[in-house]
């Protein structure tokens, strides 16, 4: 089972060209994620909006597990910005 507040992305959210994910999602609970968004500042830190989207934690072949490290969720919390290791 996966928690609150647990990174992801959708395979389909990937750049083409970069492999990087254009936005990630934090799930909520078990049917809705919050959508981050890149901040501009970095390649690979993203900024929490106001989106939501449904989803099915049972499509497992949809989506991706970032592992995210225990400052980046305490800056998450406090700031709003995520900052995500490589996702190659």
């Amino acid at each position: 089972m996966l928690k609150k507040g647990t990174f992801l992305y959708f395979y389909e959210d990937l750049d083409e060209n970069s492999q990087i994910p254009r936005h990630i999602w934090a799930i909520e609970n078990h049917v809705m994620l919050c959508k981050w968004v890149k901040s501009g500042n970095l390649e690979n830190q993203y900024q929490i909006t106001n989106r939501y989207t449904i989803w099915k934690s049972s499509d497992l072949e949809r989506y991706r597990i970032l592992d995210i490290s225990p400052e980046s969720y305490e800056q998450a919390g406090l700031t709003g910005l995520v900052t995500i290791g490589n996702v190659r």
